[in-house]
């Protein structure tokens, strides 16, 4: 008898044809989707929406994870995405502030205007972790603010037969995707934030930090795009001697994806022990099921996983999406050249 947390390791969901959450970036799906139908071109908001399609009652946990600060919400979740992408804005706004307050948040103490101190501008010549945006201002975007921080949205049904189980999407902020929320062409998720808590730059001299150079005309609440795309969908179930769910788990990944299956030690499976490993690729997406050895002293696995990530490859959605922000950006730079020339003759 499969176990339920087993049915939820395997789901493929299918979305109504109508639904309150239907957002949709429009690229042509890959080959393999991740879990639900998620693709690695997805933002928060559409990933919001895929994930209702596990019907019931969940805690959602939203994760900054350079900041290190976290918030759960619950939600019900019909399996018809009933529960529109505003009510993750809600959430999301809840978090920071856009009036002068407390370092630390009054409800859990966690310092989510910290948070703030990785917003960035789309002319930023500096960026947390390093690198830089650089769009040339003759560009609105140029001027717009964006969130330069790893995201995660962690999901975990409340009914106690599923204890254990967890869903987390990782996401990475996308300089592509930022470009193509400001044109307009993919839906935005945004928040409005203090202007003061952002890294503005010296106060002694006035000037504009490189994070966000031009801020002298920032309004005092300004709206910070959350433009991240998905890195990678982990399905995981921790507990003891989990040797039927693992069994069940991998052989069935086994048997779905054999066309493309690259690796796999199910024949030499040993409940025990309980190690076991099945990997899956098909030039676009990875798919990784394993199950791994208890502590000391007990017997079966303790913990089985599925990751979803992309191939990284030349043709890879990340590969072109960061090819599509440099040459956007590099057009802009040409532009901005021949306005230049054309004022000077």
């Amino acid at each position: 008898m499969r176990s339920a947390a087993a049915a939820l390791l395997l789901a493929l969901g299918a979305a109504p044809a109508w639904a309150a959450c239907n957002v949709s970036t429009g690229e042509r799906p890959s080959r393999t989707p991740f879990f639900l139908g998620i693709e690695p071109m997805d933002g928060p908001a559409e990933v919001f929406c895929k994930l209702q399609q596990l019907k019931g009652r969940y805690r959602v946990n939203l994760q900054f994870r350079d900041t290190e600060v976290d918030r759960t919400k619950e939600f019900d979740f019909d399996g018809a995405r009933g529960v529109g992408p505003e009510h993750l804005t809600s959430f999301l706004q809840s978090l920071f502030p856009t009036e002068r307050g407390p370092e630390f948040d009054p409800v859990d103490g966690k310092p989510f205007p910290k948070v703030l101190k990785h917003v960035v501008q789309g002319r930023a010549s500096s960026l947390p972790g390093g690198g830089e945006l650089q769009i040339p201002d003759v560009w609105q975007g140029a001027r717009q603010l964006m969130l330069w921080e790893k995201f995660a949205i962690r999901v975990r049904p409340m009914p106690a037969p599923l204890e254990g189980f967890t869903l987390t999407v990782n996401f990475r902020p996308s300089p592509g995707r930022f470009v193509m929320e400001a044109s307009g062409r993919r839906p935005s998720l945004y928040f409005r934030a203090w202007k003061p808590r952002l890294p503005l730059g010296s106060t002694i001299n006035s000037a504009c930090s490189e994070e966000i150079p031009l801020c002298k005309e920032l309004p005092d609440v300004v709206p910070v795009r959350m433009s991240h795309e998905v890195e990678e969908v982990r399905l995981e179930l921790e507990g003891d001697n989990l040797a039927v769910q693992a069994e069940q788990t991998l052989t069935n990944l086994e048997t779905r994806y054999r066309r493309n299956l690259a690796s796999s030690n199910m024949r030499d499976f040993d409940p025990v022990r309980g190690r076991g490993r099945v990997e899956i690729r098909d030039g676009a997406t990875v798919i990784t099921g394993e199950s791994f050895p208890p502590e000391r002293g007990k017997i079966g696995p303790s913990k089985v996983s599925v990751v979803y990530a992309e191939e990284q490859s030349e043709v890879s959605y990340r590969t072109r999406i960061d090819a599509y922000f440099r040459e956007f950006r590099d057009a802009l730079v040409r532009q901005q050249s021949i306005d230049r020339k054309t004022r000077t003759n």
